[in-house]
């Protein structure tokens, strides 16, 4: 049996954290052994749904302190006056997380660390300094979609990338992005949305378009709002049904910004939903306004869902259009006008076009091929381990 040790900086719901369950749901049925390390209990980095998970298969947790290897942010006069401070509180931080997840090796002794985001660098130095391989999962730009500082700098981590026993990366895009373009040991491995099996396709759809996404300025909801307010104008019996969290300061910064436009009546804001698939099945379009996606899960999962997506024609969401097609804009106006050519469609063009997408996604971002993907490489890792040491 092979024993992977991940590292995770948060569990709370988001992509990379459902991307990771059913992941490591596959591989534990190939016989990998998994430990994790992760935020403490009383972090507001945890979930009670991820915590059932590991509970339910019986997964061995320790907490430890993982800050993100970000510079603190200084956009306020109270964070650039408290910047010494944040900045101290961040090294010891690290300190006592590597201390900490140096006795968890020692203890465990994994035949793989594999960190499951770019952000937590602690476990490829240590592993490195302890000669065990390790997988480094990016799945975010950092700078381009969060704004980070990457710590101590974006060539230190580069740096790091390429002596890391192996990068996987969720788009091409990314490799490009870090220049790993030419290093052998990284490769891209596309999220796994669902199982093949669990494809459909609904026929009737709902008068609503969706946006579903953690809810921040770099997701585009903004835009999105611009662009609905337009389109409803002549097309009053649609909606826009927003799902996700985000900060009631910026929620209501939509909100005003939608009473503005003259479209808060015909906007749905829901809130977190389990149930993202169910919305999706039933929308009319899927639409993704983020500017610098690095994959867009949620994108892939429309495709899976039945459901036609509009996305920007930018980063990770390019990326997967390119691959499999959906509808693209570059510009509110674009937007606009994608939103009248999906409802356009008749019964039969809608369901001959979702269902051709639908194959071509089933293919690249099923959980079944991501399982694949990632365990030939801790296959390889093993490998190559052994043959060293012959």
């Amino acid at each position: 049996m092979m024993k992977v040790l991940y590292i995770l900086h948060s569990t709370i719901m988001g992509g990379a954290t459902i991307s990771f369950m059913n992941m490591l749901s596959g591989l534990i049925e190939k016989g990998i052994e998994p430990v994790i390390i992760g935020p403490k209990a009383n972090s507001e980095d945890v979930s009670e749904d991820f915590e059932k998970y590991i509970e339910q298969r019986q997964i061995r947790y320790y907490e430890a302190l993982l800050p993100m290897q970000v510079w603190p942010q200084v956009n306020s006069c109270r964070r650039k006056l408290f910047f010494p401070a944040r900045l101290v509180s961040f090294w010891v931080k690290t300190i006592l997380g590597k201390r900490t997840i140096k006795r968890i090796l020692k203890s465990e002794n994994p035949d793989i660390v594999h960190t499951n985001v770019g952000v937590i660098h602690i476990g490829a130095i240590l592993s490195k300094k302890m000669n065990i391989p390790h997988v480094w999962h990016i799945r975010e730009y950092q700078d381009k979609d969060f704004e980070w500082s990457i710590y101590p700098s974006k060539r230190k981590f580069m740096s790091h990338l390429k002596s890391s026993s192996y990068v996987i990366s969720i788009t091409q895009d990314l490799i490009n992005y870090f220049g790993l373009s030419n290093n052998t040991n990284a490769r891209c491995v596309y999220n796994g949305i669902l199982h093949k099996s669990e494809t459909y396709y609904q026929s009737k759809k709902k008068k609503y378009f969706l946006c579903a996404s953690r809810i921040d300025k770099e997701k585009g909801h903004k835009d999105v709002i611009k662009a609905f307010s337009v389109f409803v104008r002549t097309n009053p019996d649609y909606e826009l049904v927003i799902l996700g969290f985000g900060s009631e300061y910026f929620i209501h910064e939509l909100k005003e910004l939608s009473n503005e436009m003259g479209c808060s009546d015909k906007i749905r804001w829901e809130g977190y939903k389990s149930n993202v698939i169910d919305y999706m099945r039933e929308a009319k379009a899927l639409v993704v306004g983020s500017y610098s996606e690095g994959f867009g899960r949620m994108t892939a999962e429309a495709y899976l869902s039945g459901c036609l997506p509009i996305g920007r024609d930018t980063a990770g969401t390019k990326e997967i259009l390119d691959l499999v097609g959906g509808y693209r804009f570059e510009t509110i106006e674009g937007l606009v006008d994608c939103m009248n050519s999906v409802v356009s469609l008749d019964e039969v063009e809608y369901r001959r076009q979702a269902l051709a997408i639908q194959k071509k996604a089933a293919e690249r971002f099923s959980i079944e091929a991501n399982i694949e993907g990632v365990y030939s490489i801790y296959e390889s890792l093993i490998e190559d381990k052994k043959n060293y040491g012959d």
